[in-house]
């Protein structure tokens, strides 16, 4: 019942519907046909394309969208947790099965645009991004949980757009584009990330090299960068709450 109740309010949210939805397929309709027309549009184009248009609006709705919704209610659900057996984990656990659905419906919405554009197909390769796009999702969710609990409105507010721009670095595989050694240090702090071992997965999949390596490589990233916010997350507001509540 809850998630259903913040499902409908973050769907009624104008801001939602234009920065996570509207904007990323904007971007994929500008690249796809831009590519069309100047005649370099390939198959690997589209798929990497396809992807970070998905994770401009994932990134966007499970950073800075939800963090900040998180803040908004956070005195409400530190009040029940001391006053009910609903826990801030409990919260955060609902909220992340809202955000899952939230983020396969703006993969699905740009796939229905690129069916719509002639340039993806329904195969085992994008229904595999799609996994892994939801998946980052998760991970990006965690981030933006705990930045919603452990900053205040105003500094949200400040740092949203130069998260975007961060997440959107780690994420954008330079790396295709050039070699020089500008490039190989971002790649190397890359590495570090998901996002990075996500497009490779990608890539190997499309050229038929094993992907197992990656697969890896990008569970391990996802799990070890994201320790350090659950870690500050139990430290700071919920292990605090817990003994306030006992």
């Amino acid at each position: 019942m809850i998630q259903i109740i913040q499902l409908k309010e973050v769907l009624r949210n104008k801001r939602f519907l234009l920065f996570t939805i509207f904007i990323p397929i904007v971007w994929y309709v500008m690249m796809t046909l831009t590519a069309k027309s100047g005649h370099f549009f390939t198959d690997t184009y589209g798929y990497i394309w396809f992807m970070a248009s998905c994770l401009m609006g994932v990134a966007g709705n499970s950073i800075v969208t939800f963090s900040k919704r998180m803040n908004n209610g956070r005195r409400y659900y530190v009040l029940q947790s001391k006053i009910s057996h609903y826990t801030l984990w409990r919260f955060g656990l609902d909220q992340l099965v809202v955000q899952i659905v939230l983020n396969a419906m703006i993969c699905l919405v740009v796939v229905i645009c690129g069916i719509v554009l002639q340039t993806l197909l329904i195969d085992t390769h994008l229904l595999l991004a799609i996994l892994l796009v939801t998946t980052l999702g998760i991970y990006f969710s965690i981030i933006g949980f705990s930045l919603g609990l452990l900053l205040s409105g105003p500094v949200l507010d400040a740092i949203g757009f130069p998260i975007m721009i961060v997440i959107a670095i780690l994420i954008v595989p330079f790396s295709t584009i050039a070699h020089d050694g500008f490039v190989q240090i971002i790649s190397t702090i890359q590495m570090i990330f998901p996002g990075y071992h996500l497009y490779r997965i990608l890539l190997n999949l499309i050229s038929g090299v094993s992907i197992q390596k990656p697969i890896l490589y990008f569970f391990v990233s996802m799990i070890g960068t994201s320790l350090p916010f659950i870690w500050l997350t139990w430290l700071r507001v919920i292990k605090k709450t817990n003994a306030l509540t006992v």
